[in-house]
């Protein structure tokens, strides 16, 4: 569940936390809802596999003030969903690397194939 301005991508440190060992079933309500208690949240959001939509064991919530991020900290450890202890820390902004940038031009490249083939094979 994202109330994030969609339009804005700029990243905030400030307010953001990372949330590690999250459960499999969980949801992106259940996160907004675990730590809205240490003040307004303003995006949850769990971490999914690009081609399956299976959770990949971690997210982000982000705050609405800085100030908050100090309880959900004192936190790490004690949340639990299913028998999973959350890992809480500060996020940090991950650097991009060669890797995933060629994984995504592949897949794009193979995708636009693969649409090409079927045009051609429907339209022709």
């Amino acid at each position: 569940l994202d109330f994030a301005n969609r339009t804005s991508k700029v990243y905030d440190q400030k307010h953001s936390l990372f949330i590690g060992n999250i459960h499999h079933q969980a949801t992106e309500q259940w996160l907004f809802d675990a730590f809205k208690k240490y003040g307004q949240v303003v995006s949850a959001r769990i971490v999914r596999d690009y081609f399956t939509g299976a959770s990949k064991g971690f997210g982000y919530v982000t705050f609405d003030r800085s100030v908050n991020i100090r309880g959900a900290l004192a936190a790490n450890g004690t949340l639990g969903f299913r028998g999973r202890k959350l890992r809480v820390c500060r996020s940090n902004k991950r650097k991009a690397n060669a890797r995933d940038a060629n994984f995504r031009d592949e897949y794009e490249k193979k995708k636009t194939a693969e649409i090409q083939r079927t045009l051609r094979s429907c339209c022709l």
